[in-house]
């Protein structure tokens, strides 16, 4: 009874984390490939959000706060890719 005021380091974390947000990665078909299907310009695209996380809490979503854990959902990942044709 008398351990409940003492204090201690036990929940003391390292809360430093890298998170990866966005990426975009393209590619631009050349002007003279795509001019045979009457194209004037073609662009391939991938796109990704809330990517990867590195961190060395390990129980929890850092962005989150401590008193998430647990009770809230993960920041999800979204992937979107995607063909633009100008004609």
């Amino acid at each position: 009874m008398g351990n409940t005021n003492t204090q201690s380091t036990w929940w003391v974390r390292d809360g430093s984390f890298i998170r990866l947000k966005n990426v975009e990665a393209g590619y631009n078909f050349n002007s003279r490939l795509i001019s045979r299907a009457k194209m004037r310009a073609a662009r391939l695209y991938i796109m990704g959000n809330n990517i990867a996380l590195w961190d060395h809490v390990g129980v929890y979503d850092p962005e989150l706060g401590n008193s998430a854990a647990g009770t809230r959902y993960p920041i999800p990942s979204t992937w979107t890719a995607g063909l633009e044709i100008t004609f």
